[in-house]
């Protein structure tokens, strides 16, 4: 692998970062939702001769839901920070179609299809656009000074 494709790998790793940010704030928004159902609806004790482990209280859930909201709230955070680094990075292109692609992808976590449909390009042109969009990332990158 040579100097530039590594380049373009790490940008897309930089890039992807706010879109893992969302799956995993996504997880775990799903995890409250059931931790919340368990809260609303508790199950009845059961009353069998064969022992279960350690029964989970009222307080267990609440402790759950407790900590999964500050993970949330956390990863919001860092969300909103990861998302100023790549906007920022993204502003540097002086070309609008590879940033609305670009932003699309990484920021409003769109597929490539549905990035096609709504710029009324072909899905090759716009893998090939973001394709140039990483590029150019790079080479802004080399040129910019290092401190």
């Amino acid at each position: 692998m040579d100097d530039i494709q590594k380049k373009v790998k790490s940008k897309k790793i930089f890039l992807k970062r706010y879109r893992k940010n969302n799956a995993c704030i996504l997880r775990l928004k799903n995890k409250l939702y059931v931790t919340e159902s368990r809260l609303k609806n508790p199950k009845s004790p059961s009353y069998s001769s064969m022992p279960k482990g350690n029964p989970i209280t009222t307080e267990d859930i609440i402790a759950d839901k407790y900590d999964l909201e500050n993970r949330i709230e956390k990863l919001t955070k860092k969300g909103e920070r990861i998302k100023c680094e790549i906007i920022n990075q993204i502003d540097m292109i002086d070309d609008p179609r590879y940033c609305e692609i670009l932003e699309s992808y990484f920021i409003d976590c769109l597929d490539m299809d549905t990035i096609a449909d709504e710029m009324g390009y072909g899905k090759r042109h716009v893998y090939k656009l973001y394709s140039e969009a990483i590029t150019r990332l790079v080479i802004y990158d080399s040129k910019m000074p290092v401190n």
